[in-house]
C-alpha cells in the first residue's frame, strides 16, 4: 500500500544572532532537501539553548526527513512543552507521523510492537485535533494510520490462528503414537503374554521334574542291580566255598560268625541330595 503521510514544517525565528543565523541556514538547507546538513545547523543553534521549543521542533522534523525516526520522536517530544498553541499542534502532528513510521518498520520483526506504535500515533493525532479540529491533514493521516492498524491486527490474528493449527498438527502424530503404544501394551495383551510365559515356565518345570524322576529311577535301578549282582556273587562264592569245605568246617565257620559279627538287621540310610529351584508533503 502506498503511504500518504503529510509532514509539517514551520520555520520559526529565535533570539540571538548566532542561533538565528544557524536556524536560518538550516531552514534554507531543509527547503532544498539537504536534510542532513540542515540537522547540523539546527544542532548548532540548539547548543546555545537546549530547551528551545522552536529549534527542537525543527531539528526533530529534519531528523524525520532523514529517516531517523527515533531521534525525531525524542526532539519533537521536547517541543510539546511550548506555550505556542500552533507549535504544539504541529508537534503532536509530526510526532504522530514519526511514531507511525517507527512502528511500521517493526512489522516484520515484532508485529505486537508495531501495533502498539500505531496506537500511540493515533493518540498524537487526536491531541492535535483537539487543538484544531478543522485541520484536514490531521484527519487524513489519522484515517490512514487507523486503516494500517486494523490491517496489522488482522494479520496478527491470522498468525496466531496459524500457530495454533501448527501446534495441533504437531500434537496429532504424538497422540496417535501414544494411542498405538497403549494398544500394544493393553491389559489383555499383557495378560496373554504373562499367561504364555507361565505356561512355558510350567512346562520347563514339568520337564525338569520328569528328568529328575527318571534319573532317580535309573539310579535306584542301578543300585538294585548292583545289590543283586553282589548278592548273587556272594551266594555263588558262598556256595562255592561250601562245596569246597567239609561239613565240619562249615559248622565251625557259622558258629564263629554268630559270635563275633554285629547284627545285620540294622541299616543306616543317608538321604540323597536333590537339585536347587508509508507519501509526504511539506506545509
Amino acid at each position: 500500500m502506498k503511504e500518504n503521510i503529510i509532514v509539517a514544517i514551520i520555520f520559526l525565528s529565535v533570539a540571538g544572532n548566532a542561533r538565528a543565523s544557524s536556524v536560518k541556514q538550516g531552514n534554507k538547507l531543509y527547503k532544498k532537501g539537504n536534510y542532513d546538513q540542515a540537522v547540523e545547523y539546527y544542532e548548532k543553534a540548539l547548543e546555545g539553548d537546549p530547551e528551545s521549543d522552536a529549534v527542537n521542533y525543527n531539528l526533530g522534523t529534519a531528523h524525520y526527513k532523514t529517516g531517523d525516526y527515533e531521534k525525531a520522536v525524542s526532539f519533537l517530544q521536547k517541543s510539546l512543552l511550548s506555550d505556542n498553541q500552533i507549535l504544539r499542534k504541529k508537534a503532536h502532528y509530526n510526532l504522530g507521523n514519526a511514531i507511525y513510521r517507527k512502528g511500521s518498520q517493526k512489522e516484520q520483526q515484532d508485529i505486537n510492537s508495531a501495533i502498539g506504535s500505531l496506537e500511540k500515533s493515533l493518540t498524537q493525532y487526536e491531541r492535535a485535533a483537539q487543538i484544531d479540529s478543522e485541520d484536514g491533514d490531521i484527519s487524513h493521516n489519522y484515517e490512514f494510520v487507523k486503516g494500517e492498524l486494523e490491517r496489522l491486527k488482522k494479520l496478527l490474528q491470522q498468525q496466531q490462528q496459524q500457530n495454533q493449527n501448527d501446534q495441533q498438527q504437531q500434537k496429532q502424530p504424538n497422540q496417535q503414537q501414544s494411542s498405538q503404544d497403549e494398544q500394544d501394551s493393553s491389559p489383555e495383551q499383557q495378560e496373554q503374554d504373562s499367561s504364555e510365559d507361565g505356561e512355558s515356565f510350567e512346562q520347563q518345570d514339568d520337564q525338569e521334574n520328569e528328568k529328575e524322576d527318571d534319573s532317580q529311577k535309573d539310579l535306584g535301578q542301578n543300585n538294585e542291580n548292583e545289590q543283586q549282582s553282589q548278592t548273587s556273587t556272594s551266594e555263588d562264592n558262598f556256595t562255592q566255598e561250601t562245596k569246597e569245605l567239609s561239613g565240619e568246617e562249615v559248622d565251625m565257620m557259622l558258629n564263629d560268625y554268630q559270635q563275633n559279627e554285629e547284627p545285620q538287621g540294622l541299616l543306616n540310610f543317608m538321604k540323597r541330595k536333590g537339585k536347587d529351584s508509508p507519501v509526504e508533503k511539506d506545509w
